[in-house]
């Protein structure tokens, strides 16, 4: 699964759920009529209390926290905005494009979902991430905790049916049509199987929703536990976490660099991101080497009148790194503009106006320019 933009991922995990859920399939071809909302009483849920253990890689991103950070404050309120406006009478918009549109705000709305309110933690799990290759993405749980109504997807799964096309595949036009999902059972709950993809959609018992490509783990995540204590993830707007079970991977990726002691003795590390402070720990497995890994990084973080200008130098310009016993902590003090330039580039913030779904700035969502639309003006 690729975000478009991870400034939305909350949004994007229940609009891919919402793509399956949306459209009644109506007999000989008729219009579709919907179905009524669903009922009941919202139940918090949190994303990481359903992620199961052998995760190598976790991240999570608490979306109201996230999206009041001031980097990304401005583009996550202006695409809201756009999603929640009413559709343009006679809009150049790509016909599957504004189905889709008007499908996902169907389903949040007979599931009685607010995209400003309802969204809170999302976590995701990954592992066999050194098996990942080409289109083959490492085995994965994506979790969207906040407050939802428990089944109400479920019942939607019920009323409806329509082939699967996530939202976020309009990254791809022109993409070949996919059939849809099997509605399955899962440890008693019906979620929504994309055979051709081998993703599990649906539920938890607490109102998660849970994305998966691994059946075990799906069926597991739909039932909330403690596996997430183990990652040690940091309670912050942005935090990922590196488990030991990811040490192979760290130990490849540094064999060959000054860090390759330390990657040895890898046990785990975290990284939270706040309003401009990043907080890094590392833990290994072995002290003895943490004077040299201390070494090598103050390498990095002081400057060398010497050595060419170094760009990691100038980000961690200011860093506090201490030590005690076996694990390393480092502190970095990030400018405002500094973490918007990190943040746009990360895919989380846009120096311009962007669309939910690709239009070009300032028009509708799925707009298309004829040729030579848009280009700079010919120089005489």
């Amino acid at each position: 699964m690729k975000f478009r933009n991870i400034a939305l991922c909350a949004l994007c995990a229940l609009c891919a759920l919402s793509a399956v859920a949306c459209k009644k399939e109506a007999p000989s071809g008729e219009a579709s009529k919907g179905a009524a909302s669903v009922s009941g009483d919202k139940v918090k849920s949190v994303g990481r209390a359903h992620l199961p253990s052998g995760c190598e890689v976790v991240v999570s991103l608490d979306w109201p926290r996230f999206r009041e950070l001031e980097p990304v404050k401005g583009n996550i309120d202006r695409e809201l905005t756009k999603f929640e406006a009413p559709p343009v009478a006679n809009a150049p918009i790509d016909p599957e494009v504004a189905a889709d549109m008007k499908n996902a705000k169907e389903f949040l709305e007979k599931t009685h979902i607010d995209l400003r309110r309802d969204p809170g933690e999302l976590a995701l799990c990954a592992w066999k991430i050194a098996e990942a290759q080409g289109d083959k993405p490492p085995s994965f749980v994506l979790v969207l905790g906040g407050q939802f109504i428990p089944g109400a997807a479920l019942e939607v799964f019920d009323s409806f049916s329509e082939r699967f096309k996530t939202l976020l595949s309009r990254a791809k036009p022109g993409s070949e049509k996919k059939p849809a999902p099997e509605i399955i059972e899962v440890a008693g709950v019906k979620v929504a199987y994309d055979k051709a993809e081998g993703i599990y959609m649906g539920q938890a018992k607490d109102g998660a929703f849970v994305i998966a490509n691994d059946r075990p783990a799906f069926e597991k995540s739909l039932t909330a536990s403690e596996a997430h204590l183990a990652y040690k993830l940091p309670n912050e707007p942005i935090a990922l976490a590196l488990t030991q079970a990811a040490a192979p991977l760290v130990t490849a990726q540094l064999a060959q660099s000054p860090l390759a002691p330390a990657a040895g003795a890898f046990a785990g590390a975290n990284l939270a991101y706040t309003e401009g402070l990043i907080k890094l720990q590392l833990d290994l497995t072995n002290p003895a080497v943490m004077p040299a890994l201390v070494t090598n990084l103050d390498m990095f973080i002081k400057p060398n009148p010497s050595m060419p200008p170094n760009p990691l130098s100038q980000l961690l310009a200011g860093a506090k790194m201490t030590t005690a016993g076996s694990t390393l902590s480092l502190e970095v003090v990030l400018p405002e503009e500094t973490t918007r330039g990190l943040l746009q580039q990360a895919g989380m913030g846009a120096p311009q106006p962007r669309p939910l779904y690709g239009g070009p700035a300032g028009m509708p969502p799925g707009t298309q320019l004829p040729p030579g639309a848009g280009a700079p003006p010919a120089t005489k």
